[in-house]
């Protein structure tokens, strides 16, 4: 293993310690309910290159260039702003459509099967279709953040930006097609809906969490490689 496997591994842990610590997760709940857009940017720039870079060593790749990686960490960035709009947006959406009746779930339901009581209550069905919905979009987010970084990488690599068509090309989108439907339908949306069913405040820093545990994770299903 090389000294970068040691600094993303000690990385990784103190923000999964400071999140399963109950100290510093309401240090974090605090944070976020003041600043929230900043702790989206911070928590997106921080965990999505990680997963990124995980994804790269587990398919026998080096670790990126300094300038990637920090065009990487500011993309990943904007998506935490992006993200931190598009939960509660998405969660009032459904809350309001639940409210109104377009959608299943308005309240607990007292009476029946345990399993229907379960599925028809609003504490499931609320953070069921808001992981749902935002799963169903997301997937956008990360073709633009893939494209962007395949943008950059071509710059950095041949010395001058590419077009628009080199940079889709570049991209292997079969590959991320393959990891983004597996991923939402079996993984994501059951992990996202257990994170809308946590205080709010925890929602952008659990999500960056799990997506740069997910992204690695898929690597590992997908192509395993030998970490030099």
């Amino acid at each position: 293993m090389k000294r970068g496997d040691w600094l993303w591994a000690l990385i990784f842990t103190a923000a999964s310690l400071s999140l399963a610590w109950p100290g510093g997760s309401d240090q974090l709940m605090a944070l976020a309910g003041a600043h929230r857009y900043g702790v989206g940017f911070l928590a997106f720039a921080l965990l999505g290159p990680l997963g990124d870079t995980l994804a790269g060593r587990l398919s026998g790749q080096d670790y990126p260039r300094l300038a990637a990686l920090l065009t990487s960490a500011l993309m990943w960035g904007l998506l935490g702003l992006a993200a931190a709009l598009l939960f509660w947006v998405i969660n009032g959406g459904v809350v309001m459509a639940q409210t109104v009746g377009w959608l299943p779930g308005g309240g607990f339901v007292f009476s029946g099967h345990p399993l229907k009581k379960m599925l028809t209550s609003f504490f499931f069905t609320e953070p069921f279709f808001s992981s749902l919905l935002v799963n169903l979009i997301w997937p956008e987010f990360m073709a633009a953040l893939r494209l962007g970084e395949s943008c950059v990488n071509l710059r950095l690599a041949g010395g001058r930006w590419p077009g628009l068509a080199r940079s889709l090309e570049a991209v292997d989108w079969a590959a991320f097609l393959r990891v983004e439907v597996a991923t939402r339908t079996l993984v994501r949306v059951p992990l996202l809906t257990a994170v809308f069913m946590l205080p709010q405040d925890l929602w952008l820093a659990l999500a960056a969490w799990l997506g740069a545990a997910l992204t690695g994770l898929s690597a590992l299903a997908t192509r395993p490689g030998k970490i030099a």
